[in-house]
């Protein structure tokens, strides 16, 4: 009997869950759009900084996610001195990386962590955020 609900209810959970949960809560880079939701709708002021970028699919996430955010909520058009000052103050998004890869060590024991591993040029890095429509302008490496 138990095997049957938890078989039942396994098949039911994605149904429910594309109801419930919004995409901005599950998938990938789910907690990345949690995060910039919650920035946007508090109109916290700052900068988006990432270290260790690797080939750029969370940066190019995270941007993607603050500008649907940020687009959905300027559409409101409050009038307030603290909202007028966080529109116009859009943030800057910083990417800290050596863009060589893991240096030897101790980690190495590790399988993913071996000399060299997570490298990606800047130039590729770039380039990959590029294809991913990132606005390179808003970008500092």
């Amino acid at each position: 009997m138990l095997r049957h609900l938890f078989t039942l209810a396994a098949r039911l959970f994605p149904r429910i869950a594309g109801q419930v949960l919004s995409s901005n809560y599950i998938g990938l880079h789910g907690c990345l759009n949690t995060a910039m939701s919650f920035v946007t709708w508090n109109q916290v002021e700052g900068d988006y900084l990432e270290f260790g970028v690797w080939e750029g699919s969370s940066f190019a996430a995270a941007y993607h996610a603050l500008q649907s955010n940020r687009q959905r909520h300027l559409a409101y058009g409050y009038d307030t001195p603290e909202y007028r000052r966080w529109k116009e103050n859009p943030p800057r998004f910083f990417a800290f990386d050596s863009f060589e890869g893991i240096p030897g060590g101790e980690g190495e024991r590790h399988v993913d962590y071996h000399e060299g591993a997570y490298q990606c040029s800047e130039e590729r890095f770039r380039a990959n955020l590029r294809s991913r429509r990132v606005d390179l302008s808003r970008v500092a490496t």
